[in-house]
């Protein structure tokens, strides 16, 4: 597994399909990953690969990234004891998860920080959020049906707070309606 962030900025002048189009994907056509969709037609063919599950409940929607959850946690050696990932991997791989996960943006930021120059202590670290994930991997983030769609946002700061750097720390905490997003 290798991710990569990327930041995309501009208009989307295609159009955006939030859920497939009707007769595009009926089921996951992969064997290997049920998270791989795929259409071939005559003009080529389209690969889908979707790792945010999302769950339509009588009281809202749950998003979470389960499976990929869990293709982390194998990857990171905490099911067989083998570990694939490189510091930076796994650290890149921890972010990308954080879009669902908030509860795990700070420690993730943590160990960013140290990705330059990884010590056996940051890998620790970062391990310790996989044994964190591995309790907790159907956890994401629940908006509820009745909530408001009204975007909410608090932030706190402090002078010289960071306990390794001396540097200040800034936090912020935003809700889409009841729902903690970031």
């Amino acid at each position: 597994m290798d991710v990569k962030n990327a930041f995309l900025h501009g208009d989307l002048k295609e159009e955006i399909y939030m859920s497939p189009p009707p007769g595009m994907f009926a089921t996951p056509s992969s064997k290997f990953d049920s998270s791989l969709f795929l259409r071939k037609t005559s003009a080529g063919i389209v690969l889908l690969l979707v790792y945010v599950d999302d769950i339509l409940t009588p009281t809202g929607t749950l998003l979470h990234q389960h499976k990929y959850t869990q293709d982390i946690i194998s990857l990171g050696g905490l099911q067989s004891g083998n570990f694939v990932f490189t510091p930076l991997e796994l650290v890149g791989s921890l972010n990308y998860l954080t879009i669902t996960r908030p509860d795990i943006s700070f420690a993730v930021q943590q160990v960013s920080q140290f990705m330059r120059a990884p010590r056996h202590l940051h890998l620790a670290a970062a391990r310790c959020i996989l044994r964190y994930l591995k309790g907790t991997a159907t956890r994401g983030l629940f908006f509820h049906k009745e909530s408001s769609l009204q975007l909410m946002g608090y932030s706190d700061a402090d002078w010289a707070g960071c306990a390794d750097t001396r540097r200040s720390v800034t936090d912020w905490f935003i809700f889409l309606g009841n729902a903690l997003i970031s």
